[in-house]
């Protein structure tokens, strides 16, 4: 399922962030009755950004279903190619 909501999460005071990645292809594994039923804003995409740099590089988000679907859950690995600058 492709989501295009990705989340930042405790960007810190004075900087700025651009997700360079637009959307990510998420795998969901888990109990097909209940996967038939999952659409995009039900898969939480976010980067915790809590000791973040300047510069651009690559971080692993985190990756959760809403609460409907706890019994189920992405598997794979993923990244997310991000630029911090300061915030003018």
């Amino acid at each position: 399922m492709t989501v295009s909501d990705i989340q930042a999460l405790n960007v810190p005071s004075g900087m700025d962030v651009e997700f360079l990645t637009k959307s990510l292809s998420v795998t969901i594994r888990g109990d097909k009755n209940l996967i038939k039923n999952i659409v995009p804003p039900d898969i939480i995409v976010t980067v915790d950004f809590t000791d973040a740099q300047l510069g651009s590089y690559t971080v692993k988000p985190t990756i959760l279903l809403s609460n409907a679907y706890s019994s189920v859950g992405a598997i794979g690995n993923y990244s997310v190619s991000v630029t911090v600058r300061s915030a003018p």
